[in-house]
């Protein structure tokens, strides 16, 4: 899909402004670009190849926005035929949280928020796409346990693939005892 910068800026009527790219290890979902327009009120822009994880971050902040402090959504530019789908939102101010910076009282803010967004239960499993698909969790885990081993094939050996699959498989039947979908 076409991710085109120059495309983003013309659409969001933000050529004026300064993009940088935000790099961590853990972006897997999207390109994210800090901008800083003229005004100097910094945004953030999130470009999502896949429309399946455009579609989730856009559900989860949305439900999140109403549960957490979470970034408010300025504008949503929805993945057509070629082109990426995007969120423009505000930016808040932080860092990624590194282990040296972990404090206890911080541990618990963390747990605390975590326990309310666990609270929240879902009419899905958060997937607008394959909710639509499944009415049972057992397909619908075993198509994200699929899609999870594909991803892993260039890491690891097919004898290693081969082993968790069937550690899946003998232990699919225990998903029948989950509570229901909520957030985590």
């Amino acid at each position: 899909l076409n991710t085109s910068l120059t495309f983003y800026q013309k659409y969001l009527h933000l050529q004026e402004s300064s993009f940088t790219r935000i790099e961590h290890e853990d972006a897997i979902v999207a390109v994210v670009y800090k901008i800083t327009p003229r005004n100097g009120k910094e945004l953030i822009l999130k470009i999502c190849d896949r429309e399946n994880d455009y579609l989730r971050e856009v559900y989860f902040l949305k439900l999140l926005a109403k549960k957490i402090l979470t970034t408010k959504i300025l504008q949503l530019i929805p993945p057509q035929k070629g082109m990426s789908g995007a969120i423009l939102m505000e930016y808040l101010p932080g860092d990624l949280l590194k282990p040296n910076a972990l404090t206890e009282s911080l541990a618990f803010e963390l747990g605390r928020t975590l326990a309310h967004i666990h609270l929240n239960r879902l009419p899905g499993y958060g997937d607008p796409i394959q909710d639509q698909l499944f009415d049972s969790p057992l397909p619908y885990f075993t198509y994200k346990f699929e899609e999870g081993l594909e991803e892993c094939k260039s890491h690891l050996s097919a004898r290693f693939i081969e082993i968790y699959r069937r550690y899946y498989e003998s232990h699919l039947h225990l998903l029948s005892s989950v509570d229901g979908p909520c957030v985590i």
